[in-house]
Parts: C-alpha cells; sequence; structure tokens
C-alpha cells in the first residue's frame, strides 16, 4: 500500500513552467505545541536532523469516519502523499489517479478528463464522490478538477476509496470515492509527532516559490507564504498560475488534421485559516478555468469557461480519548460558460459567420454535516450523524447570438424546475472480534431525497489479519446516484426524469504487509451488480424547435466483474518499485454484449532511484501506464437509431497504449532555512498516441472521435525556492 509520510521530499515533480511571472499567493503557518510540551518541543528541536521521524499515516478515516488501520478499513483503500505524488512526476491529479489497479481515466471530447472506476462508466464524472478538504466538489457540467484545475503543489494526500461507499458518503459514491487533502495552515513549520511512547519531530513545510517553462507554449507560477500570529490564527495564502497548450488530437471530427491549439489557463488562489488550536478552520478558493475543445471541425470554434467559488467553515474537537465531535458547513458556485461560433465552408476555407452560440449554467451547492465519534475501547467505536445537502440550478440559459433567440430554462415555467434537496442520517459501528486481529464493521445510512425515492445504503465489512503480515477482507456495499442537472436541467415540465441508479458490490481482498521488508501487496476480485444505468440518447436542447427529444433514460442493468493486484517494495534506502495491474469485465445484460469503450485491462509500473550528493538530494524516477485495446460500440446497442459503424472496424479497437513519464529531481540545501529545487520531467517519453473518447455513439459527423490519435512529448522544467 502507499504510505503517507510526511515531506521533506522535493516539491512536487508534477512541475510545470512559467513564463510570464505571474505571482499568486499563498501563506501557510507553523504549528506550535500546546504550552505544557514547550520546552520538549525545544530540546526537540535542537537535535540534528537525522533524527527527525519519516513519518507514515498507517490509518484513516475515510471509509467510516472512525480512525481505522489501512489493514482493518472495509474498503480497497490507497493513500498517496506528497513524497509519492512527486515520485509520479505528477502533474494533475489524473496522473496519480491512472497508477491504479481499476482506474481509467480517458479524454473527454471537451478536452477535460473523465475518471471510470471498476467498469463503472460516466460522461458527466457524477458517478465517484469528489471530496476536496471534505467539501463535495461536483461540477454536474462535465468539469471534474482531476486535470490542471487543482494545483498539485497545494496536495497533501489523495485518498482513492474503490468500491461502493454510500453508507458513509450518500449519492454519487457510487463506483468510489477520492479524497483529496490539501496543505493546512498546521503544516507549515516544525510539528511534534506521537511515535508510541516517544515523541519525535517532523519537519514540516515551508513556504514556496516556484516557476516553470515547458513545451507545448507551457509556463507557470506558484507562490505559498505564510505567517502564524501568535494566539490569535495561523493563515495559509496561495495562488498558482498557469496556460498550457499541452493536449491536442491529431485529427478534429470530420478526420481532417488538426491544426487547433488545446489551450488551457489555470488562475487560483486559496485562502485558509485556523484558530483555537487549529480546531476551528476557515477556508475559501476562488479557480478560473478556460479550456479549448480541439475535436471540432476547422469551420467550428468551442471553448469552455469554468469558475469556483467555494467556502467552508469546520470545526472539530476530542472532548477526551472516548468523545469528539466534526462539524462542516460549506457553499460552492460553479458557473460554466461555453461558446461556439460555426463558419461557412468555401472551398474547404472558412466563409462568413453562420452560428454563434452560448450556454451558461451556474450551480449553487451548500451543506452541513454534523458528526460524532465515541470511542469507548480500542475494541469498538460508533461514528453517525447528520447532513444536509442542497444542489441548485441557479441559471442555466441558452443564447442564440446571431438570431437573438434567449432560452432562460430556470425561470421558463416551461422547464423542469432544479433543485436537489437531501436530508442523511447515517451510523457506522465497528467492533473488534475475539482479538484485535478480527474486526466487524457495518454500515448504514439513509436519505431523503427531494425528487427521487427515499434511499438506504448499507455496508458490511470482515476483516482479519494472521501469520503477522498477512490480511483478509471481506466486503459488501451498496450504493446508489441520483440523476444530476446535467441529465435533464433543459427537460421540459411533465417530461420522465430517469430513476435512481443503483450498485450492490460484493469484494474478497488478500494482503500481506511486512515492514522490515517494506514490501505491500494486495489482490482483490469483486462483483458489481450495476442496475438503471442512465445513458444519454442526445444532446441538450439546444432551440426551440427541439423540446420535445429524449434527453437521458435508465436503459440497462449492468454485471461488472473484475480484479485488482497492487504492490509497492522499499528495496532499499535508495530504491523503490510498485507493480499495479487491473482486469475488469462490463457487460450489458438487457443487450447480452460487452459494454463498449472500456480497456479490458491496465498496467502502471514504476522503479525510482534516490541518492545523497554531497549535501543534496537527487531523484530519479520512472514509470510507465499501458492500456489495453477498447471494446467498440456493437451497432444494435440500446438506441439502433443512433448507432452508424464506420467501415472497416471490427468489435475491438486497435488501440491500445503505453505511456512512459520520467523525472530528475534535486534539492540543495541553502543554510538552515532555505533550500533550492529544480525539476525536470517528460511526459510521453516514447512519443506514442494514446486515445481519446467521448461517450456519445458514433454517428457519420463524429469519425476521428474513437480513433488513437493524442499524442506528444512534453517535457517541463521548473525551479522552486523553499523557505
Amino acid at each position: 500500500m502507499n504510505n503517507c509520510s510526511s515531506s521533506s521530499f522535493i516539491f512536487n515533480s508534477q512541475q510545470c513552467k512559467c513564463l510570464p511571472f505571474l505571482l499568486c499567493l499563498c501563506t501557510a503557518v507553523s504549528v506550535n505545541a500546546e504550552e505544557n510540551n514547550k520546552d520538549d518541543m525545544d530540546k526537540l528541536f535542537d537535535e540534528p536532523l537525522e533524527k527527525v521521524l519519516d513519518y507514515k499515516i498507517e490509518s484513516t478515516k475515510g471509509s467510516t469516519g472512525i480512525k481505522t488501520s489501512l489493514t482493518k478499513a472495509p474498503s480497497s483503500i490507497k493513500i498517496f502523499n506528497e513524497k509519492d505524488i512527486a515520485q509520479l512526476n505528477a502533474r494533475t491529479v489524473s496522473d496519480v489517479l491512472r497508477t491504479l489497479a481499476g482506474v481509467q481515466i480517458q479524454i473527454k471530447s471537451n478536452n477535460r478528463l473523465k475518471i471510470w472506476i471498476r467498469g463503472s462508466q460516466s460522461e458527466f464524472n457524477n458517478k465517484i464522490g469528489l471530496y476536496v478538504d471534505n467539501t463535495p466538489y461536483r461540477n454536474v457540467f462535465g468539469g471534474f478538477p482531476i486535470d490542471e484545475e487543482i494545483p498539485i503543489e497545494s496536495i497533501k494526500s489523495i485518498e482513492v476509496i474503490k468500491g461502493p461507499s454510500s453508507a458513509l458518503y450518500g449519492a454519487n459514491a457510487f463506483s468510489g470515492v477520492i479524497n483529496i487533502k490539501t496543505f493546512m495552515p498546521k503544516d507549515y513549520g516544525k510539528q511534534l509527532v506521537k511515535d508510541g511512547e516517544k515523541t519525535l519531530v517532523k519537519e514540516g513545510k515551508k513556504n514556496l516559490v516556484k516557476g516553470g517553462v515547458g513545451e507545448r507554449d507551457t509556463a507557470l507560477a506558484y507562490i505559498s507564504l505564510g505567517h502564524n500570529f501568535e494566539g490569535l490564527a495561523k493563515v495559509l495564502l496561495e495562488g498558482k498560475f498557469l496556460t498550457t497548450d499541452g493536449r491536442k488530437p491529431r485529427f478534429d471530427s470530420t478526420g481532417e488534421a488538426n491544426h487547433r491549439t488545446g489551450d488551457q489557463d489555470l488562475n487560483h488562489l486559496r485562502f485558509k485559516a485556523s484558530a483555537l488550536d487549529d480546531k476551528l478552520l476557515f477556508s475559501a478558493s476562488y479557480n478560473h478555468f478556460e479550456n479549448v475543445r480541439v475535436d471540432k471541425a476547422s469551420h467550428r470554434d468551442n471553448s469552455r469557461k469554468n469558475k469556483n467559488l467555494r467556502f467552508s467553515l469546520a470545526f472539530e474537537h476530542a472532548f477526551n480519548k472516548v468523545w469528539e465531535i466534526d462539524l462542516h458547513a460549506y457553499y460552492t458556485n460553479t458557473e460554466r460558460r461555453e461558446f461556439e461560433n460555426n463558419f461557412q465552408r468555401i472551398a474547404g476555407n472558412r466563409g462568413d459567420l453562420a452560428e454563434s452560440f452560448e450556454f451558461v449554467d451556474e450551480t449553487e451547492m451548500m451543506g452541513f454535516k454534523a458528526t460524532t465519534t465515541v470511542t469507548p475501547s480500542d475494541d469498538n467505536a460508533v461514528h453517525f450523524g447528520f447532513e444536509y445537502k442542497r444542489e441548485r440550478l441557479a441559471t442555466s440559459e441558452f443564447f442564440d447570438n446571431l438570431t437573438g433567440e434567449t432560452l432562460t430554462f430556470v425561470e421558463d415555467p416551461t422547464y423542469q424546475k432544479i433543485a436537489l434537496n437531501s436530508y442523511s442520517f447515517f451510523i457506522q459501528a465497528r467492533q473488534n472480534l475475539w482479538s484485535k486481529d478480527t474486526q466487524f464493521t457495518a454500515g448504514l445510512r439513509f436519505d431523503k431525497l427531494d425528487l427521487f425515492a427515499d434511499q438506504f445504503s448499507y455496508r458490511f465489512g470482515l476483516t482479519h489479519s494472521f501469520l503477522d503480515d498477512f490480511y483478509v477482507k471481506l466486503l459488501y456495499g451498496t450504493a446508489y446516484r441520483a440523476p444530476n442537472f446535467v441529465e435533464f436541467a433543459r427537460a421540459p415540465t411533465g417530461s420522465d426524469l430517469p430513476d435512481v441508479e443503483n450498485m450492490e458490490t460484493l469484494e474478497f481482498q488478500l494482503g500481506y504487509k511486512n515492514d522490515e521488508l517494506g514490501l505491500s501487496a494486495d489482490a482483490t476480485f469483486y462483483y458489481n451488480q450495476y442496475n438503471d444505468f442512465i445513458f444519454r440518447k442526445n444532446s441538450f436542447h439546444e432551440n426551440s424547435q427541439n423540446l420535445s427529444a429524449g434527453v437521458f433514460s435508465n436503459v440497462d442493468d449492468l454485471d461488472i466483474i473484475g480484479a485488482d493486484f497492487e504492490s509497492k517494495w522499499k528495496i532499499d534506502e535508495n530504491w523503490s518499485t510498485f507493480l499495479n495491474i487491473g482486469w475488469s469485465n462490463s457487460r450489458s445484460e438487457g443487450q447480452e454484449q460487452l459494454m463498449p469503450l472500456l480497456t479490458n485491462w491496465t498496467l502502471a509500473s514504476g522503479v525510482d532511484w534516490t541518492t545523497e550528493i554531497g549535501s543534496g538530494t537527487l531523484s530519479f524516477n520512472n514509470h510507465i501506464v499501458a492500456y489495453s485495446n477498447r471494446t467498440d460500440w456493437s451497432p444494435d446497442l440500446w438506441d439502433a437509431g443512433q448507432q452508424q459503424r464506420y467501415d472497416n472496424r471490427g468489435d475491438q479497437l486497435n488501440d491500445g497504449y503505453l505511456v512512459w513519464n520520467t523525472g530528475l529531481h534535486y534539492k540543495q540545501p541553502l543554510g538552515d532555512a532555505l533550500a533550492l529545487s529544480v525539476d525536470f520531467t517528460v511526459h510521453n517519453l516514447l512519443d506514442n498516441e494514446y486515445y481519446t473518447q467521448s461517450l456519445t455513439p458514433p454517428s457519420s459527423d463524429r469519425i476521428a472521435n474513437f480513433d488513437t490519435q493524442y499524442q506528444g512529448r512534453h517535457g517541463r522544467l521548473s525551479v522552486s525556492l523553499s523557505f
């Protein structure tokens, strides 16, 4: 398993580049020990650096809300810390996720990314619970910040829970959950850490200034600065600017050579402040992310702008070793703007502007969650609470800039009124049986939904450790997904809404973990019964002439079986390696055929080498990701009127690929307070092609969308100064 250790490594290898040194701001703070420990802390701080603990996180609350060993958690969980992320040469969250068994990442036609876990397809990334600092991140119109939108420099850890998790998280924790933790004010500066009976010093984060440049017109600047207002608060302010043309296909959707740039631009700012001994935390962030859709024909221009505004206030307090509470309130606002201009084609060239459209969609989400955890002893614990969440489509409009036609889907009574309210109660319980080696976990959640039927979600887990280093898990869980705005936002009043999707999963895991050998490995086998799969039958309503067209509906049930193998081995102080292999088979019950666009197997492997050079540290990291060929669309899957197979295409696409990413990282201390880091990474070193895929079926005007076409070696150089 990927153990989370603290971070005195280099700041991520996901390095980027910076051209016009735009400075963003970020501040963070050092953590002070309690007053009665101050003398001991000062003594420890005087110890040489060799005494500093390389602290590892061996437990998680992500699965049940109860702090549980990773080997006993009733889920398949992997955690990446800052050091793990750097070793993967990661520039984005997706670079980390694609190395996991059972996870598939593909490029959407809008040049953003979609992620599928264990064979559960989703066009709009709405079957995975994504949380950033415990606040749900749900851009319901297809944006998912596993690309450049979330600065990877700010990420402390990424926790991935594979399998249904609605018993704790509710709707949309369907095929898995991704918990992203960004750095907190308390993470900065030296800190005391308990290691059994010993109290040790952990080197915390330092302020950071980073700039980088790279191929494909890439430039970035990142800065984080911090301060501890003694006795009042600790604050963190960070910012990032990025511009890149890092991703574009060889062909557009008509099969012509693509000369369009795949521009992506990010402006990010986040502020955090903690008080009351870090029990109270306020967070606010703003993101402006723009990207160009690159698959459009040469006579069509399409671009998107996404703005995200997020606020949260959290309070946690442990009354004693038995009782603790956690309160969390949040508000998010997301605006999506899509622009498209279509020009006349004259002898293959652009003529006059023929059409000009603009879509504007604004969504709001607010919520409150209160939990209590009771731990009477090491043998048992209970976690229970209440959650309220409201999602609202605040604005949804369509503009025809040439004719002046405007459709206002929220205010016009012709269309469905969209507001999703949920009221939820949940409880999770953990009990050791006979000894601490055997643990039983049960979870139950009830969600009362406004627009859909009420939902009960369950989880049961039995784990057992034996022969010191081995463990087994037998797991059962259910999950559901409530349709979101994108699946009926512009549906006329009275039209049928798609129903809730449901899933049941049975899972068995056999694992091995030996800290002395530095080796961990596990094999997981799972079966998913996926009911009421929702499929997009055609595009959004674009004008007043096609309002009667159906949009989304529940079309099928799926059977999904699969197996994951994941391993990690720290060979010695210099060398480490990992190997992850996933296989899955997703089959339509109604059509009795394999689901299209899924690869049967994925493989990820890497080798990392680190050595000391003088007072500095040099790291050389390499890893590969390989995807097998995918299943093609069947001519008669669900909607025969839309299925148009291209000539000379078989049932299997010939589009498997292998991508090799490499990175060289050097960190040199410059005295007691300063350190200089230089990072050079190359993605797709072999310049191989890899595929994109839209979940929309093939049609006569989508020729190259389904071809292997994305490629391009992409090097980046960045320099960081920490202080």
